[in-house]
């Protein structure tokens, strides 16, 4: 029998994103990962004025907060994510930050 933390109904906190913050910066660049966030929940991100600034005015945890308003699944997440990965320059880097993004977060999904 698996332990309560561990069985596949159930799901991490998301009222504290300390943790999910911690683990998506121990495996991509924080600056990356907001890009890709921000291009799921709005629109790709093109390095102009206006989304640099919309950008620097967005924490990681307001983000992922609206990251999960914005795709209510995980399957959701990982369909958009990789669609707006593959969309952006840099296709490699917003692949990888993608997939550590999918990594960390899984857990804050219910299966």
């Amino acid at each position: 029998m698996m332990p309560p933390e561990s069985s596949p109904s159930c799901r991490r906190d998301r009222s504290n994103l300390f943790a999910l913050r911690l683990e998506i910066m121990r495996y991509t660049n924080p600056l990356r990962a907001k890009i890709v966030l921000l291009s799921t929940i709005r629109s790709p991100f093109t390095f102009t004025p206006q989304d640099w600034r919309l950008l620097k005015a967005k924490t990681l945890d307001n983000l992922l907060q609206e990251t999960f308003e914005y795709c209510p699944t995980f399957t959701d997440l990982e369909g958009k994510l990789t669609i707006i990965a593959s969309c952006l320059d840099n296709h490699r880097d917003n692949t990888q930050a993608a997939d550590a993004i999918l990594k960390a977060i899984k857990p804050y999904y219910s299966t």
